[in-house]
């Protein structure tokens, strides 16, 4: 049976045995899986355009001296029409054992994996230790929207990232605490 080439529907062929019944099952079928699809992409976008996307967070634990993690994730599905990016961000974290004071970083970046690359905002904080497992405080990356790139178009991912900037000591960071945050929003360009 041959399908549509953007969405796959199945429709019969010239020579294939008519059957009326089964051929609107089919097509039915696969315009619900893709409006059902469709749905759950313009609800994401709805949610970014009026409020915040919700964020997936990965970090939790600790966090070896001058290492980075990315700590939370958001991803943009294609909205139709060019937009900017705005998004902020916060952490909970201390360090373990340390009697010095020693720096971390929180870095939001668009469509990379690497800390320090396409910046939209960052924060830096300095802290002795907090004791084995413990938050001494919420480092946090201001609200910034990407008027320094081009408008963007298509999906895109938004991720922060946390970095001990420690050259010896590690770092706590606490991954279910109620400070942690990574709000995303889009404006249209």
């Amino acid at each position: 049976m041959p399908a549509t080439s953007n969405y796959a529907f199945r429709y019969p062929a010239l020579g294939d045995d008519p059957n009326i019944p089964e051929d609107i099952q089919f097509l039915a079928e696969d315009v619900d899986g893709a409006l059902a699809a469709t749905d759950a992409e313009v609800a994401i976008v709805r949610a970014l355009l009026t409020g915040y996307g919700a964020a997936s967070f990965t970090a939790n634990g600790t966090l070896g001296a001058s290492t980075a993690v990315v700590a939370a994730t958001v991803v943009i599905p294609d909205p139709g029409f060019p937009y900017l990016i705005r998004a902020s961000g916060s952490y909970a974290w201390g360090f373990v054992g340390a009697s010095v004071v020693d720096l971390v970083g929180i870095h939001i970046n668009i469509d990379s994996t690497t800390y320090s690359t396409n910046e939209l905002s960052r924060g830096f904080g300095r802290s002795v230790s907090a004791g084995a497992g413990a938050s001494q405080t919420t480092l946090q990356a201001s609200e910034r929207t990407s008027f320094g790139f081009a408008p963007f178009t298509g999906s895109h991912t938004v991720r922060m990232h946390l970095r001990n900037w420690s050259s010896s000591q590690t770092a706590t960071f606490v991954g279910t605490s109620a400070e942690n945050s990574l709000e995303v929003s889009i404006v249209p360009a």
